[in-house]
C-alpha cells in the first residue's frame, strides 16, 4: 500500500544503501550522508513509500505541474518496481492536481531511463542539467506524463 510519508526513515534507509546511491545520481559525494527529515515535512513536496523498499518524491513546482525521483531498494526491482512505480502515479493523479508529471534521468542510467518509458513517461530529450550539489552540468534526459483520463485505481 503507498502511503505519504511525513517521517524520513524510510527514505534515509533507501538512500544510504550505496547501491542504490549509485543508480540515482552518481555525482553526489557518497561519504555525505542523506537526510530527507525537512522534504518529508513540507507541503510543496509529496514523498510517496510502499514502506519497505520503495520511495518517490514528488516536488510540486506549479498547482498541475511535480517534478519526480524514485529510489528502489535491491529487493525491488523489475516487475515489482514497476507495479509500485504505477500504484504511485496512480496516487498522484487520484490525491493531488497534477496534471503533468516530468523527471529528469542522468543519461547514463539506462535502467531508470527504460522504467521511465515502461511506466509511460514520454522523452522531452536531452540536455545539460545544472543544481547546486554538482559543480558541472551533466546531460540528462528530460521525460513527461500527463494525467490520464481514467486512473487505474
Amino acid at each position: 500500500m503507498i502511503t505519504r510519508q511525513r517521517t524520513p526513515e524510510t527514505i534515509n534507509r533507501i538512500a544510504a544503501n550505496p547501491e542504490v546511491r549509485s543508480t540515482y545520481n552518481i555525482r553526489i559525494n557518497s561519504f555525505v550522508p542523506l537526510d530527507f527529515t525537512e522534504m518529508c515535512k513540507r507541503e510543496d513536496y509529496i514523498v510517496l513509500s510502499n514502506g519497505i523498499d520503495a520511495v518517490s518524491i514528488f516536488d510540486q513546482q506549479t498547482p498541475v505541474v511535480f517534478d519526480g525521483h524514485s529510489m528502489f531498494d535491491e529487493t525491488c526491482r523489475g516487475k515489482d518496481a514497476l507495479e509500485i512505480g504505477q500504484e504511485m502515479l496512480d496516487w498522484m493523479w487520484n490525491n493531488t492536481q497534477a496534471l503533468i508529471i516530468t523527471g529528469k534521468t542522468p543519461i547514463e542510467n539506462r535502467r531508470a531511463r527504460f522504467f521511465n518509458r515502461k511506466l509511460g513517461f514520454s522523452s522531452s530529450g536531452t540536455g545539460l542539467f545544472h543544481d547546486i550539489n554538482h559543480k558541472d552540468p551533466y546531460e540528462v534526459e528530460f521525460f513527461h506524463i500527463m494525467r490520464p483520463t481514467t486512473s487505474n485505481s
